[in-house]
């Protein structure tokens, strides 16, 4: 009878009044009511404020059946929440179902998730529902089977319908409308989860569209399991990796992603270039050294979804002792690592997975998936196959990886997409005079004679000594010198054949792009030099500039990163058509499709090889290696051809082998890589008690003054290496303030310090909670302990220990002040 009265076949009309029911009816509902909700909350998997979605939307279910009560004093209040793109909201997505703004039978609708919370106003028990986008309201009351009656065509509350999201895929634990309560933690709200079997689920998403041999990579990651995705330069491992990315956060509830790279420059760009496109949906944080985020990484990575940073902005946390710094690896359910080759020896990369796989194999849960990109693996210097094997499967162990995926079933679509360039040599002839090298090394036996000459002057084998006689010889060789170089019959041969290269391939005049790898940022520098004044190019419209790396170097000038992004920028743009370039834009850099790229006397591995090749990528495309004939250059490149065919057959060869025999080896080596780790790690500290400090003694490298003890060095943040002696000021002179385009949470750069004597560059001043602190880089002293006097290339080979810096017990001992 009172399901009956709902039954109105005028929808639009408001529903006749209803007399009020019986006293004890609305009691034993609202009892049932009550014993349902805490049944409920008691089978919830958590017990926490994301519990209320579950909560709110089954309150509204059960509303949809007490609604004919009618009243509709009491509301329902929707809160809008951020977008799931890639999801179809039909009626089982919206946990209202058809009454609470769902889509109509066969029609899909992109909705945002909504949260749905029960105000109560007061008087009788009736809910009214309102949910949906703007403006499309539907009513509690027709959610029943009555609502359904009311409606033709409309299906009961809760039920799916065809077409819809939910008549596609089961619904996720936690909730029983397809959608997972919401994460809710450091003070912000989470999105719903929504779960999806492997192979279905949402799309990639807005430009995420995957090609076959992408797809065909992906497919373990998808599953949740390890994986390397090895595809060549330009193929597109980094989108893969966004699409692995946005599955695994819309599938898994509270999912976070660690994309890490081993350069500063790819993080702005990876956060740019590819992973804007998961911003719809997801926070995404860059993080580098550059960034003021680095100082607070444990708050800025738990408030977000994806986190892009340097390994190691990652790694100083993990080790960190600083609450709003320090985090483990299980806060992260997905880390992504870029150019995972680098993944072995002492590289930032291996010590994270040392941490992971110590974690592992002490039966720790919750440890992240990991994902791997790579071009080249290469053969670890391996030239036999057992080697090369040996090599890859060391990389997969170091990595926890269950499989390497490449395009097998979908080569054909990978050619057409990449296509190689042609590689020709371009060689030419030693020189047949070369009078300008003669008169270097004339020059050079005069210096030597006269170092060897008794009687030597005081500031003898100082930077000062030595400025003075490089200006003497080149006031005496300069007219020599400047002849010789004007006299284009002893130019280098090399030059001759790059004119010959870049007349060819710029024709007609401006319309190719190129790069031209050199091995130093001197080279590069001189080669655009003799570009500029080379008459015979000046007509060819060649636009170029150099790009080389961000590390500071006391012989020619670095770039800052954002002046490497506006080089690239107008290359991409057009602006610039030529690149000089060291090995920076080798690996990862977000370089356009070149027509010619020449290696110009460079030697270096197969990787560095497949690199730099992948840069010639354009239709025709040619790869050029410029070196003179016969030498080690040409030699070391053709070793490189036959080790990435090694290189192929060892991955193939690991590929296929049989599953538990590739398990029992992985896990062979995941052992002996902890245990090798563990026992360099003790050796490591036992090194640092070898002596006490007061017995170590440093000099400075050039003029061998004694300027402090071992016990005057503390360590600032764990890394920077202070001297505390106020007594040192007087050893040390400064110079210009540096400048970094990145800032610091306690401290700022100050100025350059070099020695007083000599002026050897010995570091720079930190400016720490508005002490001044000189940091002392160790390769510019020499170390004097009990046992010998040696130079260290790193602090952490010293063999004392060194204490952390005490800011207050510093204060107190040198202003007098007591705290």
């Amino acid at each position: 009878m009172l399901c009956s009265s709902l039954a109105s076949p005028g929808w639009d009309q408001p529903p006749p009044p209803l007399p009020c029911p019986p006293f004890h009816l609305t009691v034993v509902l609202f009892v049932c009511l009550f014993v349902c909700l805490f049944v409920f909350l008691n089978k919830s998997p958590r017990a926490d404020p994301g519990a209320s979605w579950s909560l709110s939307c089954t309150t509204a279910r059960w509303a949809g059946s007490l609604g004919c009560w009618g009243g509709g004093q009491d509301q329902l209040r929707v809160r809008r929440m951020q977008r799931a793109p890639g999801l179809n909201w039909g009626a089982g997505c919206c946990p209202g179902g058809p009454g609470l703004g769902g889509a109509a039978p066969g029609r899909r609708r992109r909705l945002r998730p909504v949260s749905v919370s029960v105000r109560d106003r007061g008087s009788r028990g009736g809910l009214s529902g309102r949910c949906g986008p703007a403006g499309r309201r539907g009513r509690a009351g027709s959610g029943g089977a009555a609502g359904s009656a009311a409606r033709p065509g409309s299906a009961p509350l809760g039920s799916p319908r065809p077409g819809s999201a939910r008549s596609r895929h089961p619904p996720g634990p936690g909730s029983a409308a397809g959608g997972a309560p919401p994460r809710w933690g450091s003070g912000r709200t989470r999105r719903p989860e929504f779960r999806f079997p492997a192979g279905t689920g949402p799309g990639p998403g807005p430009g995420m569209e995957l090609r076959g041999y992408q797809r065909e990579a992906v497919a373990p990651a998808l599953r949740g399991r390890n994986s390397i995705i090895w595809l060549p330069t330009g193929a597109g491992k980094t989108r893969a990796a966004v699409h692995v990315c946005r599955r695994h956060l819309e599938s898994r509830r509270g999912g976070r992603v660690a994309v890490l790279v081993n350069k500063v420059h790819l993080v702005d760009q990876h956060a740019k270039k590819e992973f804007h496109v998961l911003q719809d949906a997801f926070k995404v944080t860059a993080i580098s050294g550059d960034s003021h985020h680095k100082s607070f990484f444990a708050c800025v990575a738990k408030q977000s979804d994806v986190v892009i940073c340097t390994a190691q902005i990652l790694q100083n946390a993990l080790v960190s002792g600083e609450e709003d710094v320090h985090v483990e690896l299980t806060d992260f359910s997905l880390l992504v690592i870029d150019e995972c080759h680098h993944t072995h020896k002492e590289g930032v990369y291996n010590k994270i997975m040392l941490n992971y796989l110590q974690r592992k194999l002490s039966g720790q849960q919750g440890l992240p998936q990991v994902l791997g990109l790579t071009a080249s693996p290469g053969t670890g210097g391996a030239t036999s196959f057992e080697g090369a094997v040996e090599h890859i499967l060391q990389i997969c162990a170091n990595l926890d990886i269950e499989k390497i995926m490449s395009a097998q079933e979908e080569v054909q679509h990978l050619q057409s997409h990449v296509p190689q360039p042609r590689k020709q040599y371009d060689l030419c002839q030693e020189r047949a005079q070369d009078p300008f090298g003669e008169q270097l090394k004339k020059m050079m036996e005069q210096i030597q004679q006269y170092m060897e000459m008794p009687g030597l002057p005081q500031d003898f084998g100082t930077q000062i000594y030595e400025q003075r006689i490089m200006e003497l010889e080149k006031r005496e060789n300069r007219m020599s010198l400047q002849a010789l170089a004007r006299d284009r019959r002893y130019e280098n041969p090399r030059l001759g054949k790059l004119e010959e290269i870049l007349q060819e391939h710029f024709q007609p005049p401006g319309t190719a792009r190129g790069i031209v790898f050199t091995k130093t940022r001197q080279s590069a520098h001189s080669l655009l030099s003799w570009l500029q004044d080379t008459a015979t190019l000046c007509g060819q419209h060649i636009r170029a500039a150099v790009l080389t790396g961000a590390g500071y170097s006391n012989q020619t000038k670095h770039m800052t990163q954002n002046e490497q992004q506006d080089v690239i920028k107008l290359f991409r743009e057009g602006a610039l058509n030529l690149l000089f370039s060291t090995s920076v834009a080798e690996e990862g850099l977000d370089i356009p499709e070149c027509n010619i790229v020449v290696r110009y006397g460079l030697m270096t591995n197969e990787i560095a090889m497949v690199q730099a090749r992948g840069r010639a990528r354009a239709e025709n495309s040619v790869y050029s290696v410029l070196a003179k004939a016969n030498s080690r250059e040409v030699s070391r490149e053709l070793l490189n051809e036959n080790l990435v065919e090694l290189m192929e057959r060892a991955i193939r060869a690991v590929q296929a082998m049989p599953e538990q025999d590739y398990s029992l080896k992985i896990r062979d080596l995941q052992e002996a890589a902890v245990a090798s780790w563990l026992m360099k790690e003790a050796r490591i500290s036992e090194r640092r008690q070898l002596h006490d400090p007061d017995d170590v003694y440093f000099y400075c490298v050039n003029c061998n003054v004694a300027v402090c003890r071992g016990s005057d060095i503390r360590t600032v943040e764990g890394m920077h290496h202070v001297n505390i002696n106020p007594n040192f000021r007087v050893y040390y002179r400064v110079s210009g303030k540096i400048q970094f385009q990145r800032t610091f949470k306690d401290w700022e750069p100050g100025c350059r310090i070099m020695c007083s004597e000599c002026s050897q560059d010995w570091g720079m001043e930190m400016i720490y909670r508005q002490v001044k602190l000189p940091i002392l880089c160790i390769k510019n002293f020499v170390v004097e302990t009990p046992a010998e006097k040696r130079r260290y290339k790193k602090w952490s080979a010293v063999t004392f220990p060194v204490k952390e810096f005490d800011y207050l017990e510093y204060c107190s001992s040198t202003h007098g002040q007591s705290f």
